[in-house]
């Protein structure tokens, strides 16, 4: 599985033969992780990988596909239960025109989460063959804690993170420091992450906000593109290259999922691969970026 993945939420307005190129071009990349939910486009984003797998079905073994439900979105609110994810996980895999998902994550914790109905829901679908992994996206250290009380196998958390986005690191960098910037009642998702084997799925890496837009260029952000701008000098590379190294540099057990569906800017994220950020420089860009060590 690659380190790079493709968040495939903004193709709902491609062809079917866009987004097979699209998904072509990145496997000459080596990206063969791709990222939807039911949601993207209300599902009109699994239904075009569908055309393109109905067209074209020896790709599904070359791509891993994973999908996400969870977002009631055609009434209102979220919904962790039993029933839900099956169904919703069987309307996913019959748009995608495929047996299987590689890996199903619920999208967003439900106030009304039982651990025993996901733990049913994640069997029967593993059982079946319907899915192979199970995880979860914007979940906290509490909610994740409480899953994992009924046994439930978490292999990956999908988590907002990049240099729009460093909250989770800010947890870290701030620990016993009175700045009043980081919520400290989940301030050891990172670290309970790692102890815990969950891979980090760092989605949309270069957005600011809740999607607000894109750090790149952005003028509300001059401190980071000067940033980015230094050290892609240094590295002879892009800044999107040095954004991506920044992330990937955190931790062996961590995905990065871009949204791009540019094929130049998913090559400058495949670039990031190949840049060994020293920690020496990896703490200045986060420094310089604003961010305090104290």
């Amino acid at each position: 599985m690659a380190k790079i993945g493709l968040g495939l939420m903004r193709i709902n307005n491609l062809t079917s033969n866009q987004v097979y190129d699209l998904i072509t071009a990145c496997l000459k990349l080596g990206i063969d992780f791709f990222d939807l939910a039911d949601i993207y486009g209300r599902g009109k984003c699994e239904e075009l990988v569908g055309a393109v797998l109905k067209e074209h079905p020896d790709l599904r073994d070359k791509m891993y596909i994973q999908s996400k439900v969870g977002i009631a979105y055609k009434t209102c609110g979220y919904d962790n239960s039993y029933d839900y994810i099956i169904s919703a996980c069987m309307e996913s895999l019959k748009r995608l025109n495929t047996n299987y998902l590689d890996s199903l994550l619920i999208h967003r914790p439900d106030i009304f989460l039982d651990g025993d109905e996901v733990f049913a829901a994640v069997k029967y679908l593993k059982d079946m063959g319907y899915i192979k992994d199970f995880g979860l996206s914007n979940f906290n250290t509490s909610e994740i804690e409480y899953l994992k009380s009924r046994n439930i196998d978490i292999k990956y958390n999908q988590i907002s993170l990049g240099l729009g986005n460093t909250l989770m690191l800010d947890q870290v960098m701030y620990t016993n420091v009175p700045t009043g910037k980081v919520d400290y009642a989940d301030s050891d998702l990172f670290f309970y992450m790692k102890k815990n084997n969950i891979y980090i799925q760092a989605w949309s890496p270069f957005i600011y906000g809740f999607f607000e837009g894109s750090i790149f260029d952005e003028k509300k952000y001059p401190l980071i593109n000067q940033v980015l701008e230094k050290y892609a000098d240094i590295y002879h590379t892009s800044k999107c290259a040095i954004a991506s190294a920044f992330i990937l540099k955190l931790d062996k057990n961590l995905i990065l999922l871009t949204g791009s569906t540019n094929i130049d800017h998913i090559k400058e994220c495949v670039d990031g691969l190949n840049i060994y950020l020293s920690k020496e420089d990896w703490y200045r860009i986060y420094q310089e970026c604003g961010h305090l060590l104290p």
